[in-house]
């Protein structure tokens, strides 16, 4: 699977001139075993504050198309247990043609990986914390030559925040990871033209939320019934409100059982309707 997305901070950004300075961007390439592994560092990408343009991949025989998408890649992501010679074995390679390239190795732990021929490239262990993933990432953009990444200033009346397209990350994954940064402002959630709605984050509280005319607690479950779309944080939005008392894991137990409900109410009306044989 290879997918070209845009993670962005409009910090740096409008977002209809993304186009326009597209070439500036930092290029990712992630290349991972798994697609929880790829989407989980979008995530970590998407609130980095940085400008990204990056592409996933979990198969090697994908990595050319990849790069060419991309137009180059700028920073590496890659796991060390892939075969064919792992993410080093990678990285030696698009060195060839991406001179700059800067590498950030990912291995799990107790990995059989020789070490010392990583050197002092940047080096992650999972499982990590999220403040570790954020060094990496910034310690790796402080490493690229000073013109990647580099973008025209924006007008001032542009709000801050990070914006993302993960179609398939569950919106679970996103709110856990704003609230583990503590990040304090209002996470947009879109499905299509017509669906849209929001979590106001509090120091790693949700403390508001809105969906159409509902609010609370309603709200977060109809956001929950989202299946793809885009996701929008704006760090300058605060709460004129509180309309969720319950810790978020409450709130979480309350949305997964009424969604077993609804599966089992499905089920049910399902084998009622079924003819006889």
């Amino acid at each position: 699977m290879r997918r070209v997305i845009a993670v962005r901070s409009r910090k740096h950004a409008h977002p209809e001139e993304v186009r326009t300075y597209s070439n500036t961007m930092i290029r990712v390439l992630i290349v991972e075993d798994t697609l929880e592994a790829v989407e989980e560092m979008m995530a970590h990408l998407a609130l980095s504050g940085r400008v990204f343009e990056v592409a996933g991949i979990m198969d090697l025989q994908e990595l050319e198309a990849a790069v060419q998408d991309l137009g180059g890649v700028d920073l590496l992501i890659a796991a060390t247990e892939l075969s064919a010679g792992g993410g080093f074995q990678v990285f030696q390679n698009l060195k060839k043609s991406n001179r700059h390239l800067v590498p950030i190795f990912v291995s799990r732990e107790g990995s059989s990986n020789n070490r010392s021929r990583l050197g002092a490239y940047l080096h992650l262990t999972r499982p990590f914390r999220a403040e570790e993933i954020s060094h990496a990432l910034r310690t790796a953009v402080e490493r690229l030559p000073e013109q990647v990444g580099v973008l025209p200033q924006p007008p001032m009346s542009v709000p801050a925040g990070f914006s993302g397209r993960v179609r398939s990350m569950r919106l679970f994954d996103i709110v856990q990871l704003y609230l583990l940064a503590h990040q304090r402002g209002r996470l947009w959630v879109y499905q299509g033209s017509e669906d849209k709605g929001w979590l106001q984050l509090e120091q790693g509280k949700v403390v508001d939320a809105a969906c159409d005319k509902l609010q609370g607690e309603e709200a977060v479950q109809a956001l929950f019934q989202f299946t793809e779309g885009t996701f929008d944080f704006n760090d300058e939005a605060t709460a004129a409100q509180v309309t969720i008392e319950r810790s978020w894991e409450q709130v979480l137990m309350q949305v997964f059982v009424m969604q077993d409900e609804e599966k089992h109410r499905n089920a049910s009306h399902g084998s009622a309707i079924m003819p006889d044989t």
